[in-house]
């Protein structure tokens, strides 16, 4: 009777499909990758500022435990504070010194640079307590009691 020969290849339809399902599965994941590493850069970023707002405690505890605070005075935008070193009164003003927070001696010209890129400083007093707000330029608040 009749002899049936085997298929050694794909037939063109089976062909497109399978370019059709890989293509989809490449954009897919291209798509993922991107994503991804958009997510990346925008935590890395995020986590720069934060490691940044952090180091500016840091420095603002030191300043505030180094010795015995005497006073405090504050207004909206600059927290001063006194205190003895070897009997001698000391005074530091923390203020917003052209687009970054500064720690300001009376007898330096120029201030300790503490925190750059900050939109808005404000201290504010709530009862005993005093706060400070601060505004980065990408708009994130961090508030802190001191």
């Amino acid at each position: 009777m009749f002899k049936y020969k085997k298929k050694k290849g794909f037939t063109i339809i089976e062909s497109i499909v399978y370019i059709f399902f890989v293509t989809i599965i490449l954009f897919i994941g291209t798509n993922l990758i991107f994503d991804n590493y958009k997510f990346y850069i925008k935590s890395k970023e995020t986590s720069k500022m934060y490691n940044k707002m952090q180091n500016f405690y840091i420095n603002l505890d030191s300043i505030l435990n180094k010795d015995t605070i005497r006073e405090v005075e504050f207004d909206e935008k600059n927290l001063v504070l006194y205190r003895y070193k070897d009997t001698v009164l000391i005074s530091k003003n923390i203020q917003n010194d052209k687009d970054a927070l500064g720690a300001k001696y009376p007898e330096r010209k120029s201030p300790n640079i503490l925190l750059k890129e900050v939109e808005d400083f404000k201290v504010i007093k709530k009862g005993n307590l005093i706060y400070i707000e601060i505004l980065d330029k990408s708009g994130r608040k961090f508030i802190r009691c001191i």
